[in-house]
C-alpha cells in the first residue's frame, strides 16, 4: 500500500517503456540557444511574472525547504563553494526578469547570485523556524533581486537548521530534486578528505535559456481551441466565511490531516477494482465534495503537469510547471464509477500533452477578466511523491522539509500527500481572504465521510452520497435549539386580564396624544366584546379592524380576544381591493372600525357590516371577563402574509401557538418591557410581538403615529419623552434613527431588529451611541408566530454575515437541501421550522400542502414549515441569511451578494443609506440606491467600490435618492426603486466614445499602438477588445515611459481607458526648477527605472516601493548633508529644501532651469536634446525615444509654452532659439551636440545648430518632418496658400472633398482642448530667413503631400534621409516610432565612432 502513493510525475514516468523509447526517437535534441545578453522567458515564466507584476509585495510564488544537518555535518566553507558549484551548473539560478522592449526578459547575474544570511548566535529549533519562515515570506525582486535566499542558524543542540528559499520562476518540484542531488554530490566531494573521491553527476549541457529560446522558435499552433461553454463560464460559488476582496491578497494557510486508518485498506481495494490510481481517486472524491459544496454540476479543478516530455529537459533545472484543468460533469444519473473513467482518461490526456493547456484557455476566454478570482478554476489539486534523500545516500546526516509559508495561490487547495504510518495524509490550503481555519477542519472530516461513503457503495450515483457523519447527523437533527422547552399550555389573556384588573392605573398604551390606563382598556374592550356578543357572530370566523393608527386599534383587537373571536388587521393605507380580497378569502362578515372611515369605501361596504366603535357609550359599567370556553386551540388572530410571491397567504395563528411564542419571549430576554415602541403596521405580524409582550407583562405600548415613523427627529422625540425602554424595528429604520439623531436615549434597554438582512456595521454604530442598550437580531415567518430563532449581538463583534442565532426555547429549526436531506455544516440549505410556535397552515388547503411537510426528524413535532429562506449553519453553530431561496441573483454567472455591497457603500464617508438591487429586465443589471449627508460624484463612490468589490459585484446604475419610497410595513419599496433606475443612465454606455481630455488621447494612442488598431474607444473594457496578458504589459510598460504610473493592478483593475485615466489622480507633471532637484532626480530614475518623473510626486507615485526608497536614500545621504531626515512620503522638492546648502551647492541652485524635461538622465554617451515645437506636451519624445540605446541621456528642451512667455515674450526664432542654448548649456558644457526635433520645432532646432556652430562646436541634427517653404506663403500669410493648394489637390477626389467640408461644418466649436499652444512659432516662421549650415543631418520625412513646395534639402547636409509611410500628426505613435529610432539609433551610433 505504501507504494500506492502517486503523482502525476510517477503516472508520466510509469507510461510504458516502449512508449516512451518510441517518443524519443522521433525529436531531435533542441539546440543551444546563441549566445545573448538576455533570453526570452518560457510561457510558463511570462504566467509567473505577470502574477509577480500584479502582486510585487507578496511571496505568493516563494518556495523554502529547511535543511537539518546533524552535529558536525555542517561546515560554512564547503556549503558556500557548493552552492556556487550548483549556480554554476545551472545557470538558470542566477536569472533575473526584467522589462527590455516592453517585453520580461531574462538575464543573468555576473555576481552575488544568492543572498547569505548566517547567524553567529544559536536558537532553539522553534526560533529558528520563526526566523525562517520570516526570511521566506519576504517577496523576491524579479528585477534585481538574487532569487536564492539562504538562511544560516546554529541550534542550541549542535545541529544546524538551514532555511533555502526559491523563487519558482526559477524552480519547480522536478528541479527541487535535482538540486537537492547536486548539491549533496558537490558537498560530499568538496567536503572529501581523498582528492579521488568524485561525483558522478548527470549531463547538463543544456541551460532553461536553450529551453526558452528553442520555445519561443517553436511554430505557432494556428489551431483554434473551442472549449466548451461550460469549462469557460464556470465558476465555483464556494461557501465563504468573508467577502471576496477587489483583488487576493494571497495569504493563505496549509492545515494537515491524517485520514481514519480503517479507509486505507478499502480505498487499496477500491484501486484495484477501478483500476486506477489514489491521485485519480482522491480527484473525483475532491470534484464532488467541490460541487455540493458550490450546488454546481459543473466543476473545475487545476491540477499542475510537468511538461518534460524530452530527455535533455529531465537534468535541466527550471519552471516547466504547465496548469491543466480537469472538468467535471456531475449530472444526477451519473455514477461514480463513471465519473473516474472520465477523471482517469482526461488525467492522462494532460499529461501526454492531449489537452489545450490553461495559457490556450485564457486566450480562448471570451470573459471579462476579474481579478479577484483564478479566471476558469478557482480550486486546484495537487498530488505529492514522498521524494528521495540524496544526503543520506551519500552519508551525509542531513534531513529536509518543506516550510509552509502561510500563502495560497488560489481559493481552495487540496494536497495529496500520500501514505504515511498506513493513513492517507491530505493538505487543505485555502485562501485566508474567504475562508477560516473551521472551514479546512469541516471540510476534511466531510472529504473523509465522502470517501468512507464512497469505498462503502461505488456504484451509486453521485447524489446519493452522504458527507455527514453520525456526529454531525445528531448534532442537525437536534433542532438547532439550545434549550427546547416550549410552554405551550394557555393563553395570553389570562395575564392579560390580572393586568387588566392589578394595574388599573398604569397607563397601558399612548399613541400621539391619547392615553389609556390598564383598567381603561379594560372597560372600553369589555363594552366593545358585549356588543359583538349582541351580534350573534360566528366565533370560527374573524372579525376585521379597519382603523388607523391608534389606542383604538389595541383596545378593537383586546375586544375580539375577550369575545372569543380572532382578529383580522386591516390598514387603511392598503388599497381597496386588497382589504375586499383578505376579507372575501377570510370569510369576515364584521369589521370594528372609526365613524365616517368607510364612507368613501363603497366597494368594501357592500361585502362586511361594520361597527364603528367611537359611536358606542362607554359611560356603562361592566366587568373584565373572558370566554371561559377558549381553548389554545382556537384561532387568536389571522394575518395575511405575501411572502415572496406577492399573492397574499391568510394564516391563522392560535391561542397556544401565541401564548408560547410570547412565553419564550418572556424567557429570553427576561427583562420585560416598561415601555415598548410599536413602529410595524398592525398588519404585520411583527406587531404581535409588542402588543402582547407589552400587555403580559404589564408594560407600557407606545404606538408611533404615521407622521412619526418615518421621521427620526419625531421619533427620538418620542422616545425621550415616554423613555422607551423597548423597540422592535427594520434595521434600516434604526440606521436612519441613529443617523438623523444626534441624542442618544438614556432609558433604552433593548433594540431588537427583524425583517430585514442585519448589516454589519450596525453592530459598531449601535454601541458607540447606545453602549448601554443591548441589541438583538431575530428571525421569524409568520407561520412560525413572530419569531423562531435570535441573536444577541455584543460590541466589538464583527461578521461577514450577522447570523440570525439558533432556534428560540419553543421552535426547532432544520437545514434542509432540495431533495429534503440534511444540509452539511456551513453548506447553504433551506431553513425549516418546527415546535409549538408553528401554525397549521393557510387558508387554502393546497398552499398548505405545498410548504408543510411531515417531520422525520421529530415524532412529537412531526410537521415543519419550509420558510423559502435560505441559511447555513455558521462555524459556531449560529444561523446564517443569506437570502430567499427563490431570490438568489445571478449576473454573468456569479451570484450576487447585495448586503456586501450595500455594506461597502456604506463605509463611504458619506453615504448614510444603501441598498443594493437588481433589475427585472431582460439583462439584469445591478443597481445601488443611495442617500448621502452631502454632495456626492457618482464616479468617487462607483471607483470607491471598484477598489473593494470584485469586478462582477460592481452596481452598474447608481440612484440618488433623497426620500426613500416605503411599503407600509415599513420596508422600503424596490419596485419603485427599479422604476427610478430604468431612466438612470448606464455606468458604461455602448457607443463608442473617442479620448475628451489629453491625458485619454495618450493612453488611448498606447492602447491603439499595442493592439494594432486605429483607435480605441475610451468606454470599452480591454478584455472585450482582446487584449491579453502581455498587450497588457507593454501597455503598462509604454505608459510608464511617457511619465504615467501605472501598475498591473490598477491596470486590471480600471480596464477601460477612462476609468484607468481616472484612477491615476494624474497631477500635471512638474519639472526640476533648479540643478539641485535634477541631480536628485537623477538618483531616483537610476533605481526606479521610470521616465518623466516628477518633483512634486513622491517615490511612491512614481512605481516605487520601501525597496527602492532604501536604495535611494542612502546614495542621498551620501551625497548630501541634511537638515533633517528624509522620507519615503518626501517629493524631490522636499529632499532638496532639507539639504544643507553649501559653497559647492550655491551655484547649482542660482541656476534656474525653465526649459529643460528630463525625459531620462540614465546613460554615459552624450544627450540627445529633443527640441519641443508648439505642440510642447512633455510625453511626446519620450514615446519617440523610449527604444533607443539604453546609454543614451534624453531631455526635452522647451522652445515656446504658455507659462514661458506669461512675463516675457520673445520676439523672434533666433530669440527662442537663444534662450534654448542657454539651458542646454547647464546640462552639456562642450559639444559635440546631438539635436533632434520634430513639425515646426525644427526651426529652432536648425537655429540652435547655427548658433552652436558659430560658435565652433560640433553638431548633428535629427530633422522629422520638418515645415514646408511655400514659395507664395509670404505673399497669403500663416499658410493660406498651402492650404488652398491642399484643397486643390482633393478636387480630383470629390467623395474626399466632400467628406472634409463636411467634417468642416460638423466640427463641435465646443470640442474640448487636448494642447494648447502660443502660435508663436508659426508666426515668426513666415519671417525667418533660414542660411545654409555645413551641419550633418538625418532627415525624415513623409510622403509630400503637398506640390509647389521646397524642403531643407539645400539648407543642411544631409547624410542620411529616411521616408516614412505614415501621417505627420501619428509620427509619434506606432509603428512610426520604431522606424524611426532604427534610423536615429544607426546615425547616432556612426556619429559616436566620428567621435
Amino acid at each position: 500500500m505504501e507504494e500506492n502513493s502517486d503523482d502525476l510525475l510517477d503516472q508520466w514516468l510509469n507510461l510504458s517503456e516502449p512508449e516512451q523509447a518510441a517518443d524519443e526517437s522521433n525529436k531531435e535534441q533542441i539546440p543551444r540557444a546563441p549566445q545573448a545578453s538576455y533570453y526570452p522567458l518560457s510561457i510558463a515564466q511570462q504566467r509567473l511574472w505577470f502574477v509577480y507584476q500584479k502582486s510585487p509585495e507578496s511571496p505568493v510564488y516563494n518556495y523554502s525547504e529547511v535543511w537539518k544537518f546533524q552535529e558536525g555535518a555542517f561546515h560554512l566553507e564547503t556549503f558556500t563553494k557548493a552552492l556556487d558549484r550548483l549556480v554554476e551548473r545551472h545557470r538558470v539560478l542566477a536569472s533575473n526578469y526584467i522589462i527590455l522592449e516592453e517585453e520580461a526578459v531574462m538575464v543573468f547575474r555576473d555576481e552575488n547570485s544568492f543572498s547569505l544570511q548566517v547567524h553567529d548566535q544559536k536558537f532553539s529549533v522553534e526560533e529558528a523556524r520563526q526566523k525562517q519562515k520570516e526570511l521566506a515570506s519576504k517577496a523576491f525582486r524579479l528585477e534585481s533581486d538574487p532569487l536564492i535566499r539562504i538562511g544560516i542558524f546554529p541550534l542550541e543542540n549542535g545541529e544546524y537548521s538551514i532555511g533555502i528559499t526559491f523563487h519558482h520562476i526559477i524552480i519547480d518540484a522536478w528541479s527541487i530534486g535535482i538540486l537537492r542531488s547536486d548539491f549533496a554530490a558537490f558537498y560530499k566531494e568538496l567536503n572529501g578528505k581523498e582528492e579521488s573521491q568524485k561525483i558522478e553527476l548527470r549531463n547538463t549541457e543544456l541551460q532553461y535559456s536553450d529551453y526558452s529560446h528553442w520555445l519561443k522558435e517553436q511554430p505557432k499552433d494556428i489551431a483554434p481551441v473551442n472549449p466548451s461553454q461550460g469549462l469557460m463560464d464556470s465558476f465555483l460559488e464556494l461557501p465563504l466565511d468573508y467577502a471576496r476582496p477587489a483583488r487576493p491578497s494571497y495569504r493563505g494557510q496549509l492545515l494537515r490531516f491524517s485520514l481514519p486508518k480503517s479507509l486505507t485498506p478499502k480505498i487499496g481495494g477500491l484501486l484495484k477494482t477501478f483500476q486506477t490510481t489514489d491521485f485519480n481517486l482522491f480527484l473525483a472524491a475532491f470534484q464532488v465534495l467541490l460541487g455540493r459544496y458550490g450546488k454546481s454540476k459543473n466543476v473545475n479543478v487545476g491540477i499542475p503537469v510537468l511538461n518534460r516530455d524530452r530527455e535533455e529537459f529531465k537534468s535541466m533545472v527550471g519552471y516547466f510547471v504547465d496548469t491543466q484543468v480537469i472538468a467535471a460533469e456531475l449530472n444526477d444519473s451519473k455514477k461514480f464509477d463513471e465519473l473516474i473513467a472520465e477523471v482517469k482518461t482526461d488525467v492522462l490526456k494532460a499529461i501526454s500533452s492531449q489537452k489545450p493547456s490553461y495559457e490556450q484557455l485564457l486566450l480562448a476566454s471570451k470573459a471579462s477578466k476579474d481579478q479577484s478570482y483564478n479566471p476558469i478554476f478557482q480550486a486546484m489539486f495537487v498530488g505529492h511523491s514522498s521524494g528521495e534523500n540524496p544526503f543520506q545516500e551519500l552519508g551525509i546526516p542531513v534531513d529536509f522539509e518543506v516550510l509552509d509559508l502561510d500563502v495560497s495561490k488560489f481559493d481552495l487547495t487540496l494536497h495529496h500527500f500520500g501514505l504515511k504510518d498506513g493513513a492517507y495524509q491530505i493538505g487543505i490550503e485555502f485562501s485566508q481572504d474567504l475562508f477560516s481555519t473551521v472551514f479546512a477542519d469541516r471540510m476534511n472530516r466531510h472529504f473523509a465521510t465522502l470517501l468512507k461513503e464512497i469505498c462503502d457503495h461505488p456504484d451509486l450515483p453521485i447524489h446519493a452520497y452522504s458527507l455527514i457523519s453520525e456526529e454531525e447527523r445528531s448534532f442537525l437533527t437536534s433542532g438547532l435549539s439550545p434549550d427546547f422547552h416550549p410552554e405551550n399550555e394557555g393563553t395570553v389573556l389570562t395575564a392579560i386580564l390580572d393586568n387588566l384588573q392589578n394595574k388599573r392605573d398604569q397607563v397601558a398604551v399612548v399613541c400621539g396624544s391619547e392615553r389609556l390606563t390598564y383598567g381603561e382598556l379594560g372597560h372600553r374592550s369589555a363594552i366593545i366584546s358585549k356588543e359583538l356578543e349582541k351580534l350573534n357572530l360566528d366565533p370560527e370566523l374573524p372579525i376585521g379592524i379597519y382603523m388607523e393608527r391608534s389606542v383604538d386599534f389595541l383596545v378593537s383587537l383586546l375586544a375580539i380576544m375577550k369575545f372569543g373571536g380572532a382578529y383580522l388587521p386591516l390598514d387603511p393605507e392598503y388599497p381597496d381591493d386588497r382589504i375586499i380580497h383578505y376579507l372575501a378569502e377570510s370569510g369576515a362578515k364584521y369589521v370594528l372600525t372609526h365613524r365616517g372611515l368607510l364612507a368613501s369605501k363603497t366597494s368594501i361596504k357592500e361585502s362586511i357590516h361594520s361597527l364603528e366603535i367611537d359611536s358606542l357609550d362607554y359611560n356603562q359599567n361592566t366587568v373584565n371577563q373572558i370566554d371561559k370556553n377558549i381553548s389554545e386551540n382556537r384561532n387568536a388572530y389571522l394575518i395575511f402574509t405575501s411572502g415572496s410571491t406577492n399573492k397574499p397567504k391568510g394564516v391563522y395563528v392560535n391561542h397556544q401557538n401565541l401564548y408560547s411564542s410570547v412565553a419564550a419571549r418572556k424567557a429570553y430576554y427576561q427583562e420585560s418591557p416598561e415601555a415598548f415602541l410599536l413602529l410595524s403596521s398592525f398588519s404585520f405580524d411583527s406587531s404581535v410581538a409588542g402588543i402582547f409582550w407589552s400587555l403580559c407583562t404589564g408594560g407600557k405600548l407606545v404606538i408611533s403615529q404615521a407622521n412619526e415613523t418615518l421621521d427620526s427627529t419625531a421619533l427620538s422625540t418620542l422616545i425621550s419623552r415616554e423613555k422607551v425602554s423597548h423597540t422592535l424595528m427594520l434595521p434600516s429604520l434604526y440606521q436612519a434613527l441613529m443617523q438623523g439623531s444626534e441624542n442618544s436615549w438614556d432609558s433604552l434597554k433593548i433594540v431588537i431588529l427583524a425583517g430585514e438582512e442585519f448589516p454589519n456595521e450596525l453592530i459598531s454604530s449601535h454601541f458607540e451611541k447606545q453602549p448601554k442598550t443591548r441589541l438583538f437580531n431575530e428571525y421569524g415567518p409568520t407561520e412560525g408566530t413572530v419569531w423562531c430563532t435570535v441573536q444577541e449581538l455584543k460590541a466589538g463583534e464583527s461578521f461577514h454575515k450577522v447570523p440570525i442565532g439558533l432556534a428560540t426555547s419553543n421552535a426547532l429549526g432544520y437545514v434542509l437541501d432540495e431533495q429534503q436531506k440534511l444540509s452539511p455544516v456551513g453548506i447553504s440549505g433551506e431553513l425549516c421550522i418546527a415546535g409549538a410556535g408553528l401554525t397549521k397552515g393557510y387558508l387554502s388547503k393546497s398552499e398548505t400542502d405545498e410548504k408543510f411537510l411531515k417531520n422525520p426528524y421529530s415524532e412529537v413535532w412531526d410537521r415543519i414549515y419550509r420558510t423559502g429562506d435560505l441559511v447555513r449553519i455558521q462555524k459556531d453553530g449560529l444561523i446564517e441569511y443569506l437570502g430567499r431561496t427563490d431570490n438568489q441573483v445571478k449576473i454573468r454567472g456569479h451570484r450576487i451578494e447585495l448586503g456586501e455591497i450595500q455594506e461597502l457603500a456604506l463605509q463611504f464617508p458619506t453615504v448614510q443609506t444603501a441598498v443594493a438591487l437588481v433589475s427585472t429586465a431582460k439583462e439584469p443589471q445591478l443597481i445601488l440606491a443611495y442617500s448621502t449627508s452631502a454632495g456626492l460624484e457618482e464616479s468617487e463612490l462607483s471607483r470607491f467600490l471598484r477598489q473593494k468589490l470584485p469586478n462582477y459585484m460592481v452596481p452598474e446604475i447608481f440612484v440618488a435618492l433623497d426620500d426613500w419610497p416605503r411599503l407600509p410595513n415599513g420596508k422600503v419599496d424596490l419596485a419603485s426603486i427599479q422604476e427610478l433606475a430604468q431612466s438612470q443612465p448606464k455606468a458604461a454606455e455602448s457607443a463608442f466614445r473617442g479620448p475628451s481630455t489629453y491625458l485619454e488621447r495618450q493612453v488611448a494612442g498606447i492602447w491603439a499602438d499595442v493592439m494594432g488598431v486605429e483607435e480605441v474607444p475610451v468606454n470599452r473594457d480591454f478584455n472585450d477588445l482582446g487584449g491579453n496578458s502581455l498587450q497588457s504589459i507593454r501597455i503598462i510598460s509604454r505608459c510608464r515611459n511617457i511619465g504615467i504610473k501605472v501598475t498591473p493592478a490598477q491596470f486590471l483593475r480600471y480596464s477601460t481607458v477612462e476609468s484607468l485615466v481616472k484612477s491615476l489622480h494624474h497631477e500635471e507633471y512638474a519639472r526640476p526648477e533648479n540643478l539641485l532637484e535634477l541631480e536628485i532626480l537623477k538618483v531616483w530614475e537610476k533605481y526606479l527605472g521610470q521616465k518623466l518623473i516628477g518633483v512634486k510626486d513622491s517615490i511612491q507615485k512614481n512605481g516605487g516601493a520601501e525597496y527602492e526608497w532604501k536604495l535611494v536614500e542612502k546614495e542621498l545621504n551620501d551625497s548630501y548633508e541634511f537638515q533633517k531626515p528624509i522620507q519615503l512620503t518626501d517629493s524631490i522638492q522636499d529632499i532638496s529644501k532639507k539639504i544643507v546648502i553649501k559653497k559647492e551647492l550655491v551655484e547649482s541652485l542660482s541656476k534656474p532651469i525653465k526649459r529643460i524635461i528630463p525625459v531620462k538622465t540614465t546613460g554615459d554617451k552624450l544627450p540627445v536634446f529633443c527640441i519641443h515645437s508648439e505642440f510642447y506636451y512633455e510625453t511626446v519624445y519620450s514615446q519617440l525615444t523610449r527604444h533607443l540605446p539604453a546609454e543614451y541621456p534624453v531631455y526635452g528642451v522647451l522652445s515656446v509654452s504658455p507659462e514661458l512667455v506669461k512675463d516675457s515674450v520673445p520676439r523672434s526664432i533666433e530669440e527662442i532659439a537663444a534662450l534654448c542654448l542657454e539651458e542646454i548649456k547647464l546640462i552639456q558644457k562642450n559639444g559635440p551636440y546631438r539635436i533632434l526635433s520634430y513639425s515646426i520645432g525644427n526651426v529652432v532646432a536648425f537655429e540652435l545648430a547655427k548658433r552652436l556652430m558659430q560658435e565652433g562646436e560640433k553638431v548633428n541634427l535629427v530633422m522629422i518632418d520638418p515645415p514646408l517653404f511655400f514659395d507664395k506663403s509670404r505673399v497669403f500669410g500663416k499658410g493660406g496658400y498651402r492650404k488652398l493648394f491642399k484643397y486643390l489637390d482633393y478636387w480630383n477626389k470629390p467623395s474626399v472633398l466632400i467628406s472634409k467640408l463636411i467634417n468642416k461644418v460638423k466640427k463641435d466649436k465646443n470640442q474640448p482642448v487636448l494642447i494648447r499652444d502660443t502660435g508663436l512659432l508659426k508666426k515668426y516662421l513666415l519671417s525667418y530667413k533660414p542660411e545654409k549650415i555645413d551641419c550633418e543631418t538625418l532627415l525624415i520625412t513623409t510622403p509630400r503631400e503637398f506640390k509647389h513646395a521646397f524642403g531643407w534639402e539645400p539648407l543642411v547636409k544631409i547624410v542620411d534621409h529616411e521616408e516614412i509611410l505614415g501621417p505627420h500628426l501619428k509620427l509619434m505613435r506606432e509603428p512610426y516610432t520604431g522606424q524611426m529610432n532604427a534610423a536615429i539609433a544607426r546615425n547616432l551610433e556612426k556619429w559616436d565612432q566620428i567621435r
